[in-house]
């Protein structure tokens, strides 16, 4: 194939093929209801509140301790995106930003290798001027072809494509770390460029994402010393990095949990242990070597470019192992990966260099070829979204799930007022308003007289306290409570008072259920 025609594949073809898988995984997932409440509806709510009301408050997060999500953790982000999910107001809005972003890295990740052999040639031919200007002769090496980029960026977007880190984390959508992980590698591609000030501005970006992902921020100035010669950016990138991190979780969040009239500390320092779980730790460590073919060993760079994981990475590993960070399937893997990945493509570089074009393409071919195939086929989880596509379309209770869908619709809109208590996995399709709780056994202990209470067992159930036919006993037994409508799919109660104040909404809930009774 032509050069050109295969760098257009490269860098536009496979990445735009991506983009619709990703979207069709991201919607469907929404659309199918398996998003529970959670990290999703955080910052689904909280930019929609933002906008709507000015406060940073996440109501139904803050039922537990009674900590404002605020002061948990440190997201500007939200400012940013409240415009669009204010003016656009559901979940599908945050569901295509995420989509958007998880794609967005593919589009970078050829450019990257891209830049990278661009680099790498230029900083060889200046080694070869030195060495003519000392009348000294560099030893032989094996020329690489014009297009061998193009075949560590096809061979890498196949492995990204299965790679379980970031994959993990686009799967448990949304989070803000996963949505500033390509401006990561945005940054990485413009300190290649020789824009220093852009990088800045990137990193900056990510900054806002969360105070987790300006840890992430120092690996990039790692990059830019380490890999790229560039000292004064390293330096700046990292105490941005550092200023940002430490000034968030000493200062920042310890300050607005004192305003919230709560102990000063930053929330989760409890879940430090640096010392407890190293075989747990350790596993983790070995299972990031395999997902990475141990590419990251294949020379100076690429293990110099892992390294710049390791800040990111040092976060899981001090973490207690009770805490979620040290799982395979979380969303902490997200930003080392642009580094993991990057490493594995000079790994793939050097192995061009050492290996003759008749070893290393059949090598790239079958290796790339296998990756895909042993990941895909071991991926039991939503990890893939070509998958999770599948999966989803192909589900025996969909019908059931369109009906439910319907059932929903008649909720909206509620006057206000009205205390929404909301299922966790009904949680994401009903976020959007002021007073709007999840679902919990303790809470049908308490007064809840104007209280609208949804429940399906169609939709997840996490963070019920109990199965669901033991919550439909509670709400049935609740003094407050009054049945409005149960369709097998949909049970809707409502307080008494909210009854008697508010009848025409009773009377439009109680209304014809799509393919049901009343």
């Amino acid at each position: 194939m032509p050069s050109s025609k295969s760098s257009l594949l490269a860098l536009s073809v496979v990445p735009l093929v991506f983009a619709l898988c990703f979207l069709a995984g991201s919607l469907l997932q929404i659309r199918e209801f398996v998003l529970n409440d959670g990290d999703f509806s955080y910052f689904l709510t909280q930019p929609w509140r933002v906008w709507n009301f000015g406060d940073w408050n996440v109501p139904f997060a803050e039922a537990g301790d009674g900590a404002p999500f605020y002061a948990h953790h440190l997201t500007p982000l939200s400012a940013l995106l409240a415009p669009v999910i204010g003016l656009f107001p559901s979940p599908y809005t945050l569901g295509v930003i995420h989509a958007a972003c998880a794609d967005l890295l593919a589009f970078l990740l050829p450019r990257l290798v891209r830049a990278i052999y661009q680099t790498e040639e230029r900083e060889r031919e200046r080694e070869r001027e030195r060495e003519r200007e000392r009348e000294r002769e560099l030893p032989a090496s094996r020329p690489l072809p014009e297009n061998a980029w193009i075949w560590t960026a096809l061979a890498l977007l196949l492995i990204f494509f299965a790679f379980r880190p970031f994959l993990a984390a686009w799967a448990r959508q949304t989070h803000f770390t996963t949505l500033v992980t390509p401006f990561l590698a945005l940054g990485c591609l413009c300190l290649h460029k020789n824009r220093p000030g852009l990088a800045m501005a990137c990193a900056l970006l990510v900054c806002l994402g969360q105070e987790r992902a300006s840890v992430a921020v120092f690996g990039l100035g790692m990059y830019a010393w380490l890999l790229l010669g560039q000292r004064r950016a390293g330096i700046c990138l990292c105490l941005l990095s550092c200023a940002w991190f430490f000034g968030a979780t000493q200062w920042w969040l310890p300050l607005m949990r004192r305003y919230a009239g709560l102990p000063e500390t930053y929330a989760f320092a409890r879940h430090i242990a640096p010392l407890a779980g190293w075989d747990e730790k350790l596993s983790v460590l070995g299972w990031l070597c395999v997902w990475t073919c141990f590419l990251p060993f294949c020379g100076r760079r690429a293990l110099l470019t892992a390294a710049c994981a390791l800040p990111s990475l040092s976060l899981c590993l001090i973490s207690s192992p009770a805490y979620a960070m040290l799982h395979l399937n979380s969303q902490y893997y997200d930003l080392p990966s642009v580094f993991l990945l990057l490493s594995m493509a000079y790994g793939m570089r050097r192995l061009q260099r050492l290996l003759p074009p008749r070893r290393w393409k059949p090598l790239f071919l079958a290796g790339t070829g296998a990756y895909c195939a042993i990941l895909l086929a071991s991926q039991t989880g939503w990890y893939n979204p070509l998958v999770t596509t599948a999966r989803l379309l192909t589900a025996p209770d969909r019908q059931e799930r369109e009906l439910l869908r319907a059932d929903l619709a008649r909720i909206t809109p509620l006057p206000e007022g009205v205390t929404l208590y909301v299922q966790s996995g009904l949680g994401p399709h009903l976020a959007l308003f002021e007073h709007r709780y999840m679902a919990m056994r303790d809470q049908l202990e308490g007064p809840l007289p104007q209280a609208l209470l949804v429940l399906s067992p169609l939709a997840g159930q996490a963070a019920l306290g109990a199965d669901y036919a033991e919550i439909l006993h509670r709400a049935d037994a609740h003094p407050d409570l009054t049945l409005v409508t149960d369709t097998g799919r949909l049970a809707i109660y409502a307080g008494k008072a909210l009854a008697q104040a508010h009848p025409e909404l009773l009377e439009r809930l109680r209304g014809k259920a799509a393919g049901g009774t009343p």
